[in-house]
């Protein structure tokens, strides 16, 4: 756990200092809006980060595990159900290939599953646990 929480915290920082290298050049260069978009999103992904990080640190130390057999089945059940619907959903999307440029058909599918995934996530942490 340690391990995971120490490579977690080299892997952010190192995109955080290559998203602050790329908004240097960006703004060398000109370009203004996607350099502001750029230092949108290194704010927001530090700051995910640092919440994560801070959440993370007091368990580990306690030595409480990071998730426990519930969250991890309704991970699984989740993935499972998302599985499905983003088939079907992907079988859709081929079925209307024809209507739909392929890149905006690859956003979609992509997108779909994202969604399926979360979906399916909400509905199984809802769902109450234990026999009968």
């Amino acid at each position: 756990m340690k391990a995971k929480v120490i490579v977690l915290a080299i892997v952010s920082l190192m995109i955080i200092v290559g998203m602050s290298i790329q908004i240097i050049r960006l703004i060398g260069d000109g370009y203004a809006i996607p350099s502001a978009f750029m230092i949108i999103g290194m704010l927001g992904f530090g700051f995910y980060m640092m919440t994560r990080l801070k959440k993370v640190y007091p368990e580990m130390r306690e030595g409480i595990p990071a998730e426990d057999e519930r969250s991890r089945n309704v991970k699984h059940r989740s993935a499972g159900i998302a599985y499905f619907i983003s088939l079907y959903g992907w079988l859709l999307l081929f079925a209307f290939q024809r209507f739909i440029e392929k890149d905006d058909l690859l956003l979609l599918g992509l997108a779909g599953m994202g969604l399926s995934f979360f979906v399916a996530l909400l509905l199984t942490k809802r769902q109450r646990t234990g026999t009968g």
